[in-house]
């Protein structure tokens, strides 16, 4: 039986699949069934392929410059541009604080205002003497007013007249004469009824003696119908101390301790008051009969005087002694501790004193002092409020209770609860109208609850706020302080010099409070010498105060001082981490200095704290410009924008944005709306200026392509348009994926490589040239205009830049008109010899404008130069490579890489 072709085939696979079958199974010896191998098994771990290296980043977007399976082509869209640096907004500043708050972390939320400066003439123009002093040359008066009294109103003369009562002693003789009793022991004279008053007269007005170099007149007692002293500090407390005598009785002690506690208040006023407040202490402990207060006095007037050692004596011995047990005993002493700046010393010494008195209003009410001056304004807070809640209601504890409940309210105010801190600094002043601490309080709370974090802040003060020269003299430093930052606010620039002055004055301790706040006036008005002056003298008296330190870094960062605003800003952050604005500072100088990677940790944790800043977001979107994070960037944009729809930086931001991910329409759509937006703005309005700045350039950069040519072509010709100028022995070919001109010149002349363009289409050719050992000739690239006369061609303008027979770098410039290169040496990066060097010729401009400059190695080395009869677009223009040299001698040269920029049309 004939066997069909299926079966052989058939039967053939089954013997090949036998055959192979059984050379597998004889390759091994298999295991006995059941039993186990000789060896355990070994198991192998492969790595499992992670799928999600293969999948597209989440909002990645990808840009190819040609489509994928496009042929390829020797034009390309240009690069994109890079960004110019944009008109950015200024950031504000910082006002001044008040002199106990806000907290540094809270600054900005209240003090943030624009600094942009606006000069105000003749702010810090030192005075003469009598203008100065406001010295009144004008002559008296017979009534010892002033020559303008007929001009005055009744009640204006009045108050004139109190006004000379509390400044001068006076006498009446008829009319009243102002002027000074000059008796011995003046104080008790009215019991000296028959002693003439010894007087010497002073012109009110002036302030000086109306009859210079006279003794003192005698007035005898039945011409003077009526004297009096000075309204002075001095003469109350003189006539009061002749009040309780030489010695005390029991029922004087309150009174006597009252007494001695106005002089130890009055001290800066009175030359006595300490010498009577001590006397009075020392009187007051006579009768006490165990009680510490007069010790606690005397100690505290101790430290008045700067003896502390005698203070801290007065207060070891209380502690260790009758004392051990008095909750205020330990208070004190903690104050005094503080004073010299034993912290953990003074605490302890608090603590103590809760122990002894949980309940004791000043024990409480000296910890919460010490707290808030620590910056610890929760703590403080807690303890402030248990002491109000404990306060004396004696009247002998007025001035101690409206205390009490002013630092109450600097505590509300220093955790930014300004609502609050009004209304316990008006409770203070409804104990005391008159007391400074609450009045100041009173009006930094008013100043920050008008202020807006963008620098708009507004308000008006009441009537009652306002003061002038007469009574600023008899204000303390919280008050003046007060005074002149309210001043400061309002825009009464000369008013709020006057009163910080002042203040500065008063107290050397806390005169960096005033000096800080002068520093700010200042520069808002226009002075920055004098604004860098004022910041260092405060800086001097507190170096560790972190507004002043912040200011500081503000000042020596626009005097371009980075390095000493750097330290300045980092100090401010050791005294407080959260301070949002010394964070931006320092974001602002590391991207100026270029590490933008620092300059982005600034950011993020600057806005972590204050998320609600605009320009803060803009600035951070263009450091991520930097970092080439656009995607970053154009999120910053977006908040910038959604807090400030119409800031104008982030709208910058937001289109170059769109121009990065290459939608340029978008982006020229978006600079339009900008420039549209402002256009109401000056014509040289930086932002409108920018936008259609931008418009015009991306549209410029839109209408040019980069054609390349990298001959990796066969050998050859190079063809691509070049065109090949030949015939001095020297010959062109493609070998090697580059152009070759190489041989020997038979005759002295110029071999050329070169391309045409229209003149109006060329922008810029860049190429590589490599000279080889041995060659002897001039050698680089060129740029002409030449036209054909006479069957020859004749140039009429020309630059190159090239290497001479003897290696260095030369440029050739042929101006119309010129038959001549005019040769000149060039200053650039050494041309050795089988090295290629990158040559540029670029031209901007237009017509007569026309400028061409040239680059060797990326660096320019000559230009621009003004060559306008190469912006003509009437003939095209040649560029290319040229080797020149004599005959007889050999050259070797080799192009490649060649770039040229044109624009399309």
């Amino acid at each position: 039986m004939a066997i069909r072709r299926e079966q052989l085939v058939l039967l053939l696979a089954v013997a090949v699949l036998g055959w192979l079958l059984y050379g597998n199974l004889g390759s091994g010896t298999p295991a006995p069934r059941g039993g186990r191998s000789g060896s355990s098994v070994e198991f192998v771990s492969s790595p499992i392929p992670d799928v999600s290296l293969a999948l597209r980043e989440e909002g990645r977007k990808v840009n190819f410059e040609r489509d994928l399976f496009a042929p390829p082509r020797d034009t390309a869209p240009l690069p994109l541009l890079a960004l110019d640096a944009p008109p950015t907004e200024l950031l504000p500043g910082l006002a001044p604080p008040a002199a106990r708050g806000p907290a540094t972390r809270l600054m900005g939320r209240f003090l943030r205002r624009d600094a942009t400066p606006t000069f105000v003439p003749d702010l810090f123009v030192v005075e003469e003497e009598g203008g100065a002093l406001g010295f009144d040359d004008s002559g008296p008066g017979d009534t010892g007013l002033g020559a303008d009294e007929v001009a005055l109103t009744a009640e204006e003369r009045a108050e004139r007249m109190a006004g000379y009562k509390r400044l001068y002693d006076w006498i009446r003789l008829g009319n009243v004469v102002f002027g000074q009793i000059r008796n011995a022991d003046r104080y008790d004279l009215a019991r000296r009824i028959n002693e003439p008053i010894e007087f010497t007269e002073i012109d009110p007005a002036t302030g000086r003696e109306r009859y210079s170099g006279m003794e003192p007149i005698d007035y005898a007692r039945d011409r003077v119908q009526e004297f009096a002293f000075a309204d002075t500090p001095t003469n109350r407390i003189e006539f009061v101390r002749r009040e309780f005598g030489d010695s005390l009785r029991s029922s004087q002690l309150e009174s006597a301790l009252a007494f001695a506690d106005e002089c130890v208040a009055v001290r800066l006023e009175a030359p006595r008051a300490l010498e009577i407040a001590e006397e009075m202490y020392r009187m007051a402990d006579t009768v006490a009969e165990g009680d510490p207060r007069p010790k606690l006095g005397l100690a505290q007037c101790l430290e008045a005087g700067f003896q502390f050692n005698d203070a801290f004596g007065l207060y070891r011995g209380l502690r260790d002694g009758a004392g051990a047990k008095d909750p205020l005993v330990h208070a004190r002493l903690g104050d005094l501790l503080a004073r010299f700046r034993m912290f953990g010393f003074a605490e302890a010494a608090y603590e103590e004193a809760l122990r002894w008195g949980r309940t004791d209003w000043q024990a409480r009410w000296h910890y919460g002092r010490f707290l808030l001056d620590q910056g610890r304004g929760d703590e403080a807070l807690e303890h402030l409020d248990q002491a109000n809640k404990f306060e004396p209601k004696s009247p002998e504890t007025k001035n101690a209770r409206a205390s009490m409940r002013a630092d109450y309210g600097w505590a509300l105010l220093f955790v930014g609860r300004m609502d609050e801190a009004r209304d316990w600094f008006g409770r203070a002043l409804n104990v005391d109208p008159e007391h400074q601490s609450a009045l100041a309080g009173k009006w930094s709370a008013d100043r920050f609850l008008a202020g807006t974090t963008n620098g708009d802040g507004g308000g008006v003060r009441e009537s009652g706020d306002t003061t002038d020269g007469a009574t600023l003299p008899a204000a303390g430093f919280d008050l003046l302080l007060a005074l002149g930052l309210s001043a400061l606010h309002h825009g009464e620039w000369q008013e709020a010099e006057r009163a910080l002055t002042e203040a500065a004055s008063l107290d050397p301790f806390r005169a960096f409070l005033a000096w800080r706040a002068l520093s700010w006036l200042a520069e808002v008005t226009g002075y920055p010498d004098e604004a860098a002056s004022f910041i260092d003298r405060a800086h001097e008296n507190n170096p560790t105060d972190a507004y002043t330190l912040y200011q500081r870094g503000r000042i020596l960062a626009l005097r371009d001082d980075l390095e000493g605003a750097r330290e300045s800003f980092k100090a401010a952050l050791d005294q407080e981490l959260d301070f949002s604005d010394a964070l931006l500072g320092m974001a602002v100088l590391e991207a100026l200095e270029g590490d933008h990677f620092a300059a982005e940790r600034y950011f993020e944790r600057a806005l972590a704290i204050d998320p609600e800043r605009p320009i803060a977001h803009s600035m951070r979107g263009f450091n991520a410009f930097e970092l080439g994070d656009e995607e970053a960037a154009d999120a910053s944009f977006d908040e910038a924008l959604r807090r400030d729809s119409d800031l104008p930086s982030a709208r910058i931001g937001r289109a170059w944005a769109r121009y990065l991910a290459r939608e340029s329409a978008e982006a020229i759509t978006q600079f339009s709306d900008l420039a549209e937006n402002r256009r109401n703005e000056p014509e040289d309005d930086a932002f409108k200026v920018f936008a259609n700045a931008q418009i015009e350039r991306i549209q410029a950069h839109e209408e040019k392509e980069l054609w390349s040519d990298r001959f990796d072509r066969r050998p050859g010709r190079p063809a691509n348009g070049w065109q090949l100028q030949e015939g001095h022995g020297l010959e062109i070919a493609l070998r090697d994926g580059a152009v070759v001109i190489d041989g020997q010149f038979s005759s002295s002349g110029e071999t050329r490589f070169f391309q045409e363009l229209p003149g109006g289409r060329f922008v810029s050719a860049e190429m590589a040239v490599t000279v080889h050992a041995g060659t002897r000739a001039d050698v680089g690239v060129f740029l002409a205009r030449e036209i054909r006369r006479g069957g020859e061609w004749q140039v009429q303008s020309q630059i190159s830049v090239f290497r001479n027979k003897e290696g260095a770098v030369e440029m050739g410039l042929i101006q119309q008109g010129e038959s001549e290169a005019q040769r000149e040496d060039l200053y650039t990066t050494r041309w050795d010899v089988g090295q290629p060097m990158r040559l540029s010729i670029e031209v901007a401009g237009e017509a007569s404008d026309t400028v061409v400059t040239l680059y060797v190695d990326g660096l320019l080395v000559y230009g621009p130069k003004r060559m306008s009869a190469l912006g003509r677009t009437t003939s095209p223009l040649r560029f290319g490579v040229f080797v020149r040299g004599d005959s007889g001698r050999s050259a070797a040269v080799t192009v490649d890489n060649v770039e040229v920029v044109r624009r399309i049309r």
